[in-house]
């Protein structure tokens, strides 16, 4: 039976219930510490840590799914980090491969491609991944319209702040989900759906996302050129961002340094000058 927030409850059931959400924050805050701390250096340990404590919740998938969304903001509002926080999301997907967290599962995440079978174990923490990189990068798809209103915002303001956040974050998930194919924690069809949604018109094509793809593109593109099967794709996509360049009239001088860096290092085999 369904109940509202706000329904009455016997007191021991209320108490239960208040002790419970008690736990769950303490979890949480625990969580949060622990990625506070994490650095390449300490990385084994603080990420031993992080998966006993996410292990410790009332309902283990619920704890699961905090975990991923906290991991998440980090690496997005943290790119320099981003390998760091992509190697801990694939440490946490092999602990999912464990026989005791095998049988973790969500009633509401289903496989619809096979019978509607509730997804589990590894699964299951790939498809929350998959979810939340999906849910904002649908989000980060600027258009003309937030562009406008981004030339109006007063330099300074609390509007403004919020805009550079917003903006961070968007190149952050850019270098993430980069990090995360280079884990193989996603396959080559995420990466090339995330490009050709934010090159598909090449004279709508805004800084900041012109400014994404050659953060996703500095991310893969060695990996990419290594494979036959991507390598093709990786020249396809330079030749898009090279025709935004020369059709696209509005872009900045900063995006298109950047693509030019990016061409340039392609060249020289992606070795960086220095």
């Amino acid at each position: 039976m369904f109940r509202s927030r706000n329904s009455w409850l016997p007191p021991h059931l209320r108490k239960q219930q208040q002790q419970q959400q008690q736990n769950d924050e303490q979890h949480k805050r625990k969580v949060n510490g622990l990625l506070n701390k994490l650095t390449a250096e300490n990385f084994d340990s603080i990420s031993d840590q992080v998966w006993d404590q996410a292990r410790q919740g009332n309902v283990p998938h619920k704890t699961l799914k905090d975990v991923v969304e906290m991991v998440f903001i980090k690496a997005c509002d943290q790119h320099q980090f981003a390998e760091s926080w992509a190697r801990l999301c694939k440490k946490l997907n092999d602990s999912m491969d464990l026989p005791e967290n095998k049988s973790i599962t969500d009633p509401d995440v289903k496989d619809t491609k096979n019978n509607d079978r509730v997804v589990s174990g590894r699964l299951l923490f790939r498809r929350y991944l998959l979810d939340r990189c999906q849910q904002q990068f649908e989000a980060a798809a600027s258009s003309g319209e937030q562009k406008k209103q981004e030339e109006k915002t007063e330099m300074l303001s609390d509007a403004y702040y919020d805009q550079v956040k917003a903006k961070r974050m968007k190149l952050g998930l850019a270098v993430f989900i980069g990090e995360l194919y280079k884990q193989k924690l996603l396959v080559d069809n995420v990466v090339k759906g995330c490009l050709n949604s934010l090159v598909e018109d090449v004279t709508a094509v805004t800084d900041q996302e012109l400014e994404m793809v050659c953060k996703l593109l500095l991310t893969v593109g060695a990996l990419f050129d290594s494979v036959n099967t991507t390598e093709a794709w990786l020249s396809h996509y330079m030749r898009r961002i090279k025709l935004i360049m020369e059709t696209n009239t509005d872009l900045s001088t900063r995006a298109k340094f950047m693509v030019m860096d990016l061409i340039d290092l392609r060249k020289r085999s992606w070795v960086a000058k220095r």
